[in-house]
């Protein structure tokens, strides 16, 4: 992760990073049994900003994959200590 700003109470971010996903399906059609199996190697990047709000932190990120197809994502999140 790269800094792009960091105040007292705020932060925003950028990173990017490799992307690996593996998923393996046993699938049965009709009495019919497939077993599907695939790995994939890509790229995944985050944009992102966090505030802190007394002892939580309110974030909102950006997400953009690379893989066989692109594809982008919106991630909102409320951390707490515990």
């Amino acid at each position: 992760m790269i800094t792009l700003h960091a105040g007292q109470d705020s932060m925003a971010y950028f990173g990017i990073g490799p992307l690996f996903d593996y998923s393996d399906f046993d699938v049965i059609i009709q009495s019919q049994h497939f077993h599907m199996e695939q790995a994939t190697l890509g790229l995944s990047a985050v944009l992102g900003y966090g505030y802190r709000i007394g002892h939580a932190i309110a974030r909102i990120e950006g997400k953009y994959f690379y893989e066989r197809a692109t594809y982008i994502g919106l991630q909102f999140g409320l951390q707490g200590a515990f």
